[in-house]
């Protein structure tokens, strides 16, 4: 019995955790876009899964959250450079701006895959 309690209070501190975090997430992406001038895009990437590679460049696990949950982007740039990348497995090609419209609308149910060369222009 006392297994099952020290289970269930672990699983109520990692649902505060992750409540705590996804709020942080929406708080700064709200107070960095307030503050940032109009030119820059605020999105949160929170809920953007991609692919981890190994060291060869081989896709080593699907489905990892990115290393960072708010990214910023100059608009006009945004809106000029084209990438490639998987949603939802199938390979897309389009602006950073298209991409990052369609991350807003994610809600979390997408898959965003980049390799590592178009995660660097981003």
């Amino acid at each position: 019995m006392e297994d099952n309690q020290q289970g269930y209070i672990a699983k109520a501190v990692n649902i505060g955790h992750d409540l705590k975090g996804k709020y942080l997430e929406i708080a700064a992406t709200k107070w960095f876009a307030e503050r940032l001038p109009s030119s820059i895009k605020v999105v949160d990437v929170g809920n953007i899964l991609g692919t981890s590679y190994d060291i060869f460049g081989g896709v080593s696990s699907t489905g990892k959250q990115l290393r960072t949950d708010i990214m910023a982007f100059d608009k006009n740039l945004a809106q000029q450079i084209l990438i490639e990348y998987e949603l939802n497995g199938e390979k897309v090609t389009s602006s950073i701006w298209e991409m990052l419209q369609k991350i807003e609308k994610n809600h979390g149910s997408d898959t965003i895959n980049l390799s590592s060369i178009d995660y660097s222009q981003i």
